[in-house]
């Protein structure tokens, strides 16, 4: 495990189940990498596809299965509770971390006040500077819809 982050041992490829498929499309619109494509009124599930669980949450006919069988290559996530299963070279759903050789890496740095001093201006404010955690991804809506979990603790 490394900062939260853990190579994939036994991630799960997803597929569609084309006897259950009705070609209705919505797991394509809903899907935030654009991995899923209709091929012959079927949907079909591509390589950019990280599990993120979007299409599991809309399929009205229950068509997207998920099983056990390894994905070779893959990082699981866990900067948020969707765990992406991340395949060598590309994004997770949130486009925030990248499979760069197996290593999870945050593609753009986090921002300190003294990074954006020049921005807003100076911070003589001490408690402007003082981090404010809500919750693990707030302010974002994850692919599949879990809510972001609590965790504040102060009251600022």
């Amino acid at each position: 495990m490394h900062g939260g982050f853990e190579k994939n041992k036994k991630g799960n490829d997803l597929r569609i189940d084309p006897e259950k498929c009705t070609g209705c499309g919505l797991c394509v619109l809903d899907c935030p990498k654009k991995a899923i494509t209709l091929k012959d009124k079927k949907a079909v599930v591509g390589d950019e596809c990280v599990e993120c669980g979007a299409c599991l949450k809309v399929c009205p006919v229950d068509a997207p299965i998920s099983d056990d069988k390894p994905k070779p290559g893959c990082v699981t996530c866990g900067a948020c509770p969707i765990n992406c299963q991340i395949p060598p070279g590309k994004m997770g759903a949130c486009q925030r971390y990248q499979n760069k050789d197996g290593e999870l890496v945050r593609r753009v740095r986090l921002h300190f006040a003294e990074d954006v001093s020049d921005i807003v201006g100076p911070l003589s404010d001490s408690s402007i500077q003082k981090p404010l955690i809500t919750a693990i991804g707030a302010g974002t809506t994850y692919p599949d819809y879990r809510p972001a979990p609590f965790i504040g603790k102060e009251k600022v």
